[in-house]
């Protein structure tokens, strides 16, 4: 179960298991998408796909980035520059688990 750590600056989402992945922030004021991270115990080929979730529905809800994994264990997504979310967007990362692999994934964010 994903779960929020506080740091001084940023805000970390964060969930471990060897099912699916399928994470969502749980941020209630405005904030700002940093980076995903997620570290996978056996290498992987199946896409990460990070969406924005948007609180004014799903004609809004957009895919932020698909990450083509080939035989990695560990995915990295910096993004350039902060992306600003409203107060009520979510941000929702996916990855399906073929063999029960263990991962850690972290979604970095920081509030505006």
């Amino acid at each position: 179960m994903a779960q929020p750590i506080v740091s001084n600056e940023c805000d970390v989402t964060s969930a471990t298991g060897t099912g699916n992945i399928n994470t969502t922030t749980a941020r209630v004021k405005a904030f700002e998408l940093l980076a995903v991270t997620a570290h996978f115990g056996t290498a992987t080929s199946n896409d990460v796909v990070v969406t924005l979730d948007a609180l004014d529905g799903t004609a809004y809800d957009t895919v932020l980035n698909t990450i083509s994994c080939s035989s990695v264990t560990d995915v990295f997504w910096l993004l350039d520059e902060p992306l600003p979310c409203e107060a009520g967007d979510q941000i929702k990362v996916t990855w399906a688990n073929d063999a029960a692999y263990t991962y850690g994934l972290r979604i970095v964010t920081r509030e505006l």
